[in-house]
């Protein structure tokens, strides 16, 4: 392994409350940007591409981000660092749980799904295929698709488990 790698791997040994609070604004930055850049796109523009996969990529980024963080809280011998990296963990959780009941984004994969995506079922792989039929499940299992109360009873029960 290089020095290169190796510094990269143990970077976060060295992350002191600036970097995990930067790392906290990073992952709300970029949640904000891609909703902005998401909501944008007109309905007959919606891709595979532009869309899902952007979407796709950026969790596994914001997944990658978050476990460097929860990773390095929990193995952290200074006391200080741990609780506020707890208290960053219950932010990030907070701000995901908010994006993935964002009705606005939602409405844009609903535009994609029942539009697009039939269009361009053909052309995808059985994995693209997949993550769309995953993503619809996942926002049915959400409870996106029922009225405001039942939504609003099920984003308090399943927010409440998750933080």
């Amino acid at each position: 392994m290089s020095n290169t790698i190796q510094k990269d791997v143990f970077a976060w040994a060295e992350m002191g409350e600036k970097e995990i609070v930067e790392i906290t604004k990073n992952v709300t930055e970029k949640l904000k940007e891609f909703k902005i850049e998401v909501i944008k796109i007109k309905k007959e523009d919606l891709s595979f591409e532009n869309y899902i996969h952007r979407s796709d990529f950026l969790s596994a980024e914001i997944g990658r981000l978050a476990g460097v963080l929860f990773g390095y809280t929990n193995l952290h011998t200074d006391e200080k660092i741990q609780n506020v990296g707890r208290k960053v963990e219950l932010e990030i959780a907070k701000v995901l749980n908010e994006f993935a009941y964002d009705m606005e984004i939602y409405q844009q994969f609903v535009n994609y799904y029942n539009g697009n995506f039939k269009k361009q079922k053909k052309t995808l792989t059985g994995e693209q295929i997949k993550i769309v039929e995953d993503s619809n499940k996942a926002y049915k299992k959400m409870g996106m698709h029922l009225d405001k109360k039942t939504k609003k009873l099920i984003k308090m029960v399943k927010c409440n488990f998750s933080i």
